[in-house]
């Protein structure tokens, strides 16, 4: 089931246990804000939601994602899951206006607000996490490996959306808006009651700044 999820307004910097990967989530967020200036500074306005979805890893994305992720190569896979995420947007992914980069550049920063908060939820609770960089493909807070994160056909393949080649790119047609949405991934090696329990804990975070 595809649920909207409020993106919370603030950057919160994160303390997570220090054991659990090469690259800790402290030096990632310092290069998030290096990366995107003044804009995550600002506050996200209220309106702003993304839709996820979450699926058990099919077999056959297994071996690709262990290089992707070089740290799940010698864990246990059985409670890998895929967490696909989309944004709405105006306009459609394959416009190349400068109105159109500036749209992606804050669905990105969207993207990784909500990603730095449950990864760090997750790791709190002793569990791996991570996401693929929607502009690169690559792991975001661990080590990345010598293969990228293929966005369009992993959604293709779990989720069964159609994709459309456009000038030699290939882009996911959202059942509901078609190309003008922005697909972003999570992973988590957790159960998937904690994951759902991340999650809800962060929407009802969310619940709480709105209500003040």
């Amino acid at each position: 089931m595809v649920q909207t999820y409020p993106l919370q307004h603030s950057i919160k910097t994160p303390t997570p246990p220090t054991s659990f990967s090469i690259f800790n989530l402290t030096q990632a967020h310092s290069d998030f804000l290096n990366h995107f200036g003044s804009l995550a500074d600002s506050n996200l306005p209220e309106n702003v939601s993304l839709q996820y979805s979450i699926h058990s890893c099919p077999r056959v994305f297994t071996n690709e994602l262990k290089l992707v992720f070089p740290e799940l190569k010698h864990k246990p896979l059985s409670q890998l899951y895929i967490v696909p995420t989309f944004q709405k947007t105006n306009c459609e992914l394959v416009n190349r206006s400068d109105h159109s980069k500036a749209e992606k550049d804050q669905k990105l920063l969207n993207f990784y607000l909500w990603g730095l908060e449950f990864v760090q939820k997750l790791r709190n609770l002793g569990y791996w996490a991570d996401l693929a960089c929607p502009a690169s493909g690559q792991a975001v807070f661990t080590q990345s490996g010598p293969t990228i994160y293929p966005e369009v056909e992993c959604c293709r393949k779990l989720l069964k959306y159609q994709t459309y080649n456009v000038g030699g790119c290939n882009v996911i047609s959202h059942p509901l808006w078609d190309m003008c949405s922005y697909p972003a991934t999570a992973f988590a090696l957790a159960p998937l009651e904690k994951i759902q329990f991340v999650i809800d804990e962060m929407n009802r975070t969310q619940d709480n700044i709105n209500r003040h």
